[in-house]
């Protein structure tokens, strides 16, 4: 044991390195902020005092110290806590199966993590282990390894340190031996028996059956995650089980490492969470599908180069494009073939309110009832219903209804559903038991990813051709993107995904609920969503249902204004509170044209209240054009409103070269003319 002028300088290595040595323990120099000894044959060092001196005092004297475990006759337990690890846990786990762990000398890393220190056992040779032997964050440092030790420089800029709660044991380690001297702990019985016991083997998750589309899920289908990633030289570094689940994972070292770098199979998924960053080809946060790996570790990411590779060798099947919706042939024709045919001009889903193929978004504030809304469509249109038809004997075909549900658990939707469907009578709640499929998906859709790394977009097109419904209800909005909902770019590739979805020639319609910002009716997120559907309904705290676009044709009898309905009603009914009427006459009269005008500034109105329009914009929007002898009709009848009171008008600055000139605008008249 060491002189009882030696001590531990939580600022002097030096004086560190010359305690530790006089304890038997083997210090080596290692550079501030890095735990790899400075020396390349450290395992074989035996430094003496003169050679501490020179080290600390002279040549290293900016350097931490390691410690040598095997030589120094100690077993230290590192526990490890950063990203999905926690040692913490494991170790909890252990102690409450076997027995709680005596009082140890423990260090606390810079990195949040622990090294608990103990003697070695005689008779028995304990190695070095990353995890396997005892769980995810528990390692090992004995023989052949090394740990770094106070009072060094952790790469984060915090020190090493002796826990406080380990100063009682540390009095014995750097003290005469008499009359104080207390030995180091030895390694407690049950931690040797594991630590002796053959590693377990990694468990090989179920290969999923079926052929799968796309020569990427057909080779995903044949081929096991653990034979991938050894094949690679990576490591299998134990299992945890997810106390919050009851799920297992596996943790996995990169190619040459010793620590965990990515885990597989959480949260009961398919794919591979890395949060290592320096793996070879992967992305640091990033996960990959089998096939997304493979691309990425064998084809430097090219996803096109890894599908040809799989295709010579003889995963392909005719069709090939499966990960997006079915590419259908352009519509190409001759505009007589269009003149002569017979189809109806609305194939209607639900008379007058949704034609096949519609793209709605119905926005509103949270608690609404929009959610509800949505249902109310689901049901009524599976049983046959024109939810607000003036009874329930308005009837329609009954169609197949898929709802996506990415906010409502299960148990959520079992409250929640009875309030939507307790205006229908007994035989017809039956027909919507069979023609109604509900998805929930609470962890929400990453219909933005391209590459769909998470197979989202395949499970939906999946689940759509297998139920061919013909009205898809989903949302809220902002959980069908992984990324930024603000992002022009992955709200572009969400619309585009929907509408490869529907088609070209669309059956299927699609109704998505949308949050909408405060003081807002457009939904939440990138402002494309205003325009990309054919008809944007904003629900209104009292029961308003305003829209915030304008339609594409003013076929639709939604109803502007609805109530809240009866115990034995729909939860929504149409309340009397008509627009401004629009009479069908001649489309080009006066009138005709005084009427059209008159329900687009109207409708402008309701979108946003605080806009003015200018004449030329006015003539756009009505005719589609600003000259000519259309907007000259346009032009008239504004005029001829403006006289009457239906239109207001104001005037707004506009800037010229230099010039500053005043244009007057417009808007609908709320309070109507005057008497």
């Amino acid at each position: 044991m060491p002189d009882e002028s030696v001590g531990v300088d939580s600022d002097n290595a030096l004086a560190a390195a010359l305690a530790y040595a006089a304890l038997r323990w083997v210090p080596v120099p290692t550079p501030s902020g890095s735990k790899h000894p400075r020396l390349p044959n450290w395992q074989l060092a035996c430094p003496g005092t003169d050679t501490i001196l020179d080290w600390w005092g002279s040549r290293y004297h900016t350097d931490g110290i390691s410690i040598v475990t095997g030589p120094s006759g100690l077993v230290v337990l590192d526990v490890d806590c950063h990203g999905p690890i926690d040692g913490e846990d494991t170790l909890a786990d252990l102690c409450a199966t076997y027995e709680a762990l005596p009082d140890v000398p423990c260090v606390l890393t810079g990195g949040g993590g622990r090294h608990l220190y103990f003697a070695a056992p005689s008779g028995v040779t304990i190695t070095n282990d990353a995890g396997r032997r005892l769980g995810p964050g528990l390692d090992i440092r004995a023989e052949g390894g090394q740990v770094v030790a106070p009072p060094s420089m952790h790469e984060s800029g915090r020190r090493y340190e002796w826990e406080a709660s380990s100063l009682p044991a540390l009095p014995s380690l750097f003290s005469p031996p008499e009359p104080n001297y207390v030995a180091l702990p030895q390694l407690p019985e049950w931690l040797v028996a594991l630590l002796t016991a053959e590693p377990p083997e990694p468990e090989r998750l179920p290969v999923p059956q079926g052929n799968g589309h796309l020569p990427g899920q057909q080779w995903a289908a044949v081929t096991d995650w653990v034979s991938l990633l050894t094949a690679d030289g990576a490591t299998f570094m134990g299992a945890r089980r997810d106390h919050r689940t009851g799920s297992s994972y596996s943790l996995w070292a990169r190619p040459g490492a010793d620590h965990p770098s990515a885990s597989l199979g959480y949260a009961g998924s398919d794919v591979l969470k890395v949060f290592s960053t320096n793996w070879e080809g992967l992305d640091p946060e990033a996960t990959y599908t089998k096939f997304g790996y493979l691309a990425a570790i064998h084809h430097g990411g090219d996803f096109s180069a890894a599908r040809r590779a799989l295709e010579a060798e003889g995963f392909r099947l005719d069709d090939l494009e499966r990960l997006i919706p079915k590419a259908r042939p352009p519509l190409v024709f001759k505009l007589g073939a269009l003149r002569a045919s017979d189809e109806p001009e609305y194939d209607w889903l639900v008379p007058d309110l949704i034609e096949r193929g519609d793209r709605i978004i119905i926005s509103g504030d949270e608690g609404q009832g929009k959610s509800t809304l949505l249902r109310q469509f689901g049901l009524a249109a599976a049983a046959g219903i024109n939810p607000f038809g003036p009874s329930l004997l308005d009837r329609h075909p009954e169609r197949q209804i898929l709802l996506v549900d990415c906010e409502n658990s299960r148990r959520q939707l079992r409250r929640e559903f009875p309030k939507a469907w307790r205006a229908l009578e007994p035989h017809q709640l039956a027909i919507t038991d069979e023609g109604i499929t509900v998805a929930v998906r609470t962890e929400g859709l990453a219909l933005d990813d391209v590459r769909d790394r998470a197979g989202d977009r395949a499970w939906l097109i999946e689940l759509i051709e297998e139920l061919a419904p013909d009205l898809l209800l989903i949302g809220p909005l902002y959980k069908l993107l992984g990324g930024d909902p603000n992002a022009e770019t992955e709200s572009r590739e969400t619309a585009r995904f929907l509408d490869k979805l529907r088609g070209e020639d669309a059956d299927m319609a699609v109704v998505i609920e949308a949050h909408a910002p405060h003081d807002a009716k457009r939904p939440f997120g990138w402002s494309g969503w205003k325009r990309w559907p054919e008809f944007g309904f904003h629900l209104g705290a009292d029961g308003g249902l305003a829209p915030f676009r304008g339609g594409r044709d003013d076929s639709r009898r939604w109803p502007r204004q609805l109530r809240k309905g009866g115990e034995e009603e729909w939860p929504w009914l149409p309340d009397a509170k008509p627009a401004p009427s629009v009479a069908k006459t001649e489309e080009n009269t006066p009138e005709a044209m005084r009427q059209r005008v008159l329900k687009v500034l109207h409708d402008l109105y309701e979108i946003d209240s605080e806009e003015w329009f200018p004449m030329p914009d006015i003539c756009e929007r009505v005719v589609g054009v600003r000259t000519g002898r259309p907007s000259n009709l346009v032009r008239m009848a504004v005029t001829y409103l403006f006289d009457r009171g239906w239109l207001r008008d104001s005037h707004t600055e506009r800037r010229r070269g230099v010039l500053t000139m005043l244009t007057q605008v417009f808007q609908w008249n709320p309070d109507g003319p005057g008497e």
